[in-house]
């Protein structure tokens, strides 16, 4: 039991679970997928004003020092339509400018592999 309860509890941190019912013989756990979000924060640690990305966005121009990743892999770019000087991140990030980005022209995620440099 202690075994399953542990792999229960360390499941992948792209899913969300709620758990119905744990006796000491079994558990039943429903997975739901979260849906592929990135929010952007104009200051670090994830302070300032929010903005929610579900999607790709090719003209942006916004301010980014800090990127809280819900699920998935994305592309924040510098330049508008996914040009310039691209990072790809797939967890989130309180201090951007480790990753030499002040703020960001164009964000998608990627169901892809990153576009080779």
């Amino acid at each position: 039991m202690t075994r399953l309860r542990e792999q229960a509890m360390n499941c992948g941190k792209h899913s969300a679970r709620v758990q119905l019912n744990f006796t000491k013989t079994a558990a039943l756990l429903v997975w739901v997928e979260l849906p592929l979000f990135a929010v952007i924060f104009d200051r670090s640690s994830y302070q300032g004003n929010p903005t929610n990305y579900n999607g790709a966005e090719a003209n942006i121009f916004k301010l980014a020092r800090s990127v809280a990743i819900g699920r998935g892999m994305w592309e924040l770019c510098q330049g508008r339509d996914f040009t310039g000087r691209c990072v790809t991140l797939s967890t989130s990030s309180p201090d951007l400018r480790s990753y030499n980005l002040r703020q960001i022209a164009s964000l998608r995620p990627l169901t892809r592999q990153p576009r080779s440099r």
